[in-house]
């Protein structure tokens, strides 16, 4: 869902964010109790399930649904867009690609079919 010119920034971010709550707890951890220490750690994670049950579903989770108006209400509100024919126009190519997706048999043979796939 994220844009090109964000996505990089984004994956960064979520990197950063966990390797920075895993220095706050080394540095925190051994001045607590263990169930304040818990519950201080359990904040976050409430936080974040709070802000995810307000999001809209995906773009693209609409589109395989085949709700295209959900789509389009769910992209403006990824997007902050007021341009309709930039987000008509994006919403478009996802739905070309859930077609092209959906149309494509995908088989347990694809899966394991390289040493590259079967390692991933």
């Amino acid at each position: 869902i994220a844009s090109t010119e964000y996505r990089g920034g984004i994956t960064s971010l979520f990197f950063i964010a966990s390797w920075m709550g895993y220095l706050f707890e080394y540095c925190t951890g051994p001045f607590m109790t263990f169930t304040n220490f818990t519950l201080l750690t359990l904040a976050p994670t409430v936080f974040y399930f709070l802000l995810v049950w307000v999001q809209p579903e995906s773009p693209y989770y609409c589109l395989m649904k085949g709700n295209e108006q959900e789509a389009y209400s769910s992209l403006m509100w990824f997007r902050s867009s007021s341009d309709d024919h930039e987000v008509a126009q994006e919403l478009e190519r996802m739905r070309l690609n859930v077609e092209e997706d959906q149309a494509r048999e995908t088989t347990w043979k694809d899966v394991v079919a390289t040493s590259t796939d079967r390692k991933a």
